[in-house]
C-alpha cells in the first residue's frame, strides 16, 4: 500500500491513513524509536506508543503544531523500552495514559515521578476517547512477544494498532519470547484482522494478506 507523507523531520516522517489518522514512522536504528499512532480529534490528539525523544516534548511539540490541537491520551501496545521511554521526559498532567494492568505497572515502576495518570485496561473492553471507540484485545496465553502486549483497535476507522505483536520479520526481536503463545494466540485472532488495516510498532501498515509474511516468520521461528 501507498500511504501521502505529510511531514518529514527529526529523522522521521508521518504518513496520512485517512483524513483523521497518520503515522509517525520511528527512527529504531538510530533514534530508538517506534511508530507512533496519531488521531486527530475534536476533542484533542490521541497518540498510540510514546518512544524516545531529544527534546523530551519532541513528538508533543510536533503534532501539536501540525494538528492545532492538544495532546489527550497515549496509549500504549506495550512497556519495551522503544514504545514507552517518551515518558521519561513527560510533565504534562493533562495527558491520560492507557495500557494493560500489567503495563500500567511497568509504567509505575519505570517511572514513579509521573505526572500523568495511568489507567489500567483489560482484555475486551470498550474504551470512548475523542469521540472515537476503541476496543482493547489483551492476549491471554502470556508472555508472546511481552507480557505487557495489548492489540488497539480503533473502530471508527478500521485500525488495529498491534505494536510489535506481529511486525516486519527484518525488524523483530524477541525479549524472552514464548514462540508457540504468540502463534497461538496469532492464529486464534487472525480471522479478526480481516478488513481492518494492520498498523506496527515498526515499518509501515499492511492488509492481513500483507502481513501473513511476518506471520510466517514467527511459525518458523517457532519450529527452531
Amino acid at each position: 500500500m501507498s500511504f501521502k507523507t505529510i511531514h518529514t523531520g527529526n529523522m522521521s516522517s508521518i504518513i496520512q491513513l485517512n483524513d483523521s489518522a497518520f503515522l509517525r514512522l520511528g527512527n529504531l536504528p538510530i533514534r530508538d524509536q517506534c511508530n507512533t499512532g496519531i488521531l486527530v480529534t475534536t476533542d484533542g490528539i490521541i497518540l498510540i506508543d510514546f518512544p524516545q525523544q531529544d527534546p523530551a516534548d519532541e513528538i508533543l511539540l510536533e503534532t501539536e503544531s501540525l494538528f492545532r490541537q492538544k495532546v489527550t491520551h497515549i496509549f500504549f501496545t506495550h512497556a519495551h523500552g522503544d514504545h514507552r521511554n517518551g515518558l521519561a521526559g513527560l510533565t504534562r498532567e493533562d495527558i491520560l495514559l492507557l495500557c494493560s494492568e500489567a503495563g500500567a505497572k511497568e509504567l509505575t515502576n519505570c517511572y514513579p515521578g509521573l505526572s500523568s495518570q495511568i489507567r489500567a485496561l483489560n482484555n475486551g473492553e470498550s474504551v470512548m476517547a475523542g469521540g472515537l471507540h476503541f476496543y482493547i484485545d489483551i492476549p491471554l496465553r502470556l508472555p508472546a512477544h511481552s507480557p505487557w502486549d495489548m492489540l488497539i483497535s480503533c473502530e471508527e476507522y478500521q485500525l488495529l494498532f498491534m505494536g510489535d505483536f506481529l511486525n516486519p520479520p527484518d525488524t523483530l526481536y524477541f525479549h524472552s519470547s514464548n514462540y508457540q503463545n504468540w502463534i497461538r494466540s496469532l492464529s486464534a485472532m487472525w480471522d479478526s484482522f480481516n478488513g481492518r488495516l494492520l498498523i506496527p510498532g515498526h515499518g509501515l501498515p499492511w492488509t492481513a494478506a500483507e502481513a501473513s509474511v511476518s506471520f510466517k516468520y514467527i511459525v518458523s521461528l517457532g519450529k527452531i
